[in-house]
């Protein structure tokens, strides 16, 4: 229960902090929800399908700001990668947060780019452990901000917008870390 709570929140938290630090994708969002709810339409669950600049923040979001810190799994069979055994019965670890932030994944990936949003991240897991409250998030998402956006059609930033990124992502770019790819 907690998860859900923390990735929903989270995750529209971070998403109204991204929009409102980049007003062009603001109003993208903003002409998107008052074209689907000219005449004062109401919210179902069509609409929040038919959303997909809005979807596309969210993805971007998810991937610059992961809810999952770590996704550790352990070893059922010996495996071989880059020239190295890993036993049955270690750990491994992969990090969203780190594997976000490889230029050779995504391209300048300190910056806000929702048409880099197709591209695959690992904000919910992966494979047969993805989060299944995954889908769950992102629509809850799509309703928080549909509703929001209708509801105030003006909202800005306070003051001046500020490049924060957690801790973990500064600390994690000074461990020597060496990068594979398959």
């Amino acid at each position: 229960m907690f998860a859900g709570h923390h990735t929903s929140s989270g995750t529209a938290a971070w998403t109204l902090i991204e929009l409102l630090r980049n007003p062009v994708w603001l109003a993208r969002v903003r002409e998107e929800i008052d074209a689907l709810f000219a005449g004062d339409a109401a919210v179902t669950f069509q609409s929040l399908r038919e959303v997909p600049v809005l979807e596309s923040v969210i993805k971007e979001t998810l991937r610059l700001h992961p809810p999952l810190v770590i996704l550790m799994r352990g070893v059922l069979e010996d495996f071989h990668v880059v020239g190295h055994t890993v036993p049955a019965g270690k750990l491994v670890a992969i990090s969203p947060a780190v594997s976000h932030q490889i230029p050779e994944l995504f391209a300048d990936p300190e910056r806000f780019d929702i048409r880099r949003s197709p591209n695959p991240h690992l904000a919910f897991g992966f494979g047969e452990h993805f989060c299944l409250g995954a889908a769950l998030a992102r629509l809850e998402a799509r309703v928080f901000f549909e509703e929001l956006l209708a509801a105030f059609p003006h909202i800005e930033l306070a003051g001046e917008p500020r490049h924060q990124r957690s801790n973990l992502n500064n600390a994690l770019k000074s461990l020597p870390v060496r990068l594979y790819s398959a």
